[in-house]
């Protein structure tokens, strides 16, 4: 999976608290709270209330000061598969 050229075309938070990112490539990020400290301790609601950056690159949540990319999550779907997974399609 070609990390640089992927891009978020959609995303969306569960029930669950879980934040689900549809890749340019089709696949699926599912990416649990406890990924990030401030997204950890904050409600389904505050987790909802997030902004898709530079055509795709990551995420600003600005209730919360955090910005997350879309490269960093698949990098830590290689390191750590318990808090960020990609489902393919």
């Amino acid at each position: 999976m070609k990390q640089a050229a992927l891009r978020a075309v959609n995303a969306w938070v569960e029930r669950s608290r879980v934040f689900m990112v549809q890749l340019s490539d089709g696949s699926l990020l599912a990416v649990r709270p406890e990924s990030s400290k401030l997204l950890a301790r904050a409600t389904r609601r505050q987790i909802a209330r997030f902004q898709i950056l530079n055509d795709g690159e990551g995420f600003i949540w600005p209730e919360l000061g955090e910005t997350l990319s879309v490269r960093g999550f698949v990098q830590q779907s290689q390191s750590e598969p318990c808090l960020v997974q990609i489902c393919t399609v």
